[in-house]
């Protein structure tokens, strides 16, 4: 449960978009910022397996009546399909309209959608998004020479390959911050980058 619920909510606030956690919080923070989206609240839920219940807890939260649209943003990971079928029954289970389709908004009150990252067919997570965007970088090529080095001295590679990935990559930066959210803050990540379209396209539906 959230310790705080009304906090997660500012009166008078119309667009919310539930993400994971901290660092996906200051990840889209920054792109509304750079989109010049103003009035979408981005909230933070500490874990996905949390969704279900602070849904729920959303749901009965007093300033709640004035959200006219909410958006959800979970990582694919290996399964799209699944994930996306997670995002809808504990919607329902919370009393909330359910998208047919990711990135789509349902109508409400409240309308609702939500985006799957990378992409609604795809696995993986926010930074192969990110990965995506920075491969034409001049430091991307060493970034899987370092991993090509790792595998022919025998070293075990991390499982979670692409944050191991994004986490080199961000260690070119004129300052080192692992975080991929600081990073993306700090103007690391190219948000112009033609990979961002779509969820790009989903805020500025939300925020309507």
């Amino acid at each position: 449960m959230m310790a705080q619920p009304e906090s997660l909510i500012p009166v008078a606030c119309e667009a919310v978009l539930v993400v994971e956690g901290k660092d996906e919080e200051f990840f889209f923070d920054a792109l509304l910022q750079v989109e010049g989206i103003r009035n979408v609240h981005v909230a933070q839920i500490g874990g996905k397996d949390r969704l279900p219940g602070n849904l729920r807890t959303l749901r009965n939260e007093r300033h709640f009546r004035s959200v006219r649209s909410l958006g959800v943003v979970r990582d694919a990971d290996a399964d799209p399909t699944g994930t996306f079928s997670s995002v809808r029954d504990a919607l329902q289970r919370a009393g909330l309209p359910a998208p047919s389709r990711p990135a789509e908004l349902v109508a409400g009150p409240p309308r609702v959608g939500v985006f799957i990252v990378p992409s609604g067919s795809q696995s993986g997570a926010l930074e192969d998004l990110c990965l995506a965007a920075v491969e034409d970088d001049r430091a991307y090529p060493c970034v899987e020479k370092y991993f090509e080095c790792l595998e022919q001295a025998s070293v075990e590679c991390p499982r979670e390959r692409s944050r191991a990935r994004m986490q080199v990559f961000l260690a070119s930066r004129e300052k080192v911050d692992r975080r991929l959210g600081v990073a993306a803050q700090a103007g690391y990540i190219p948000f112009a980058s033609p990979v961002f379209d779509e969820v790009k396209r989903f805020l500025r539906a939300l925020a309507e």
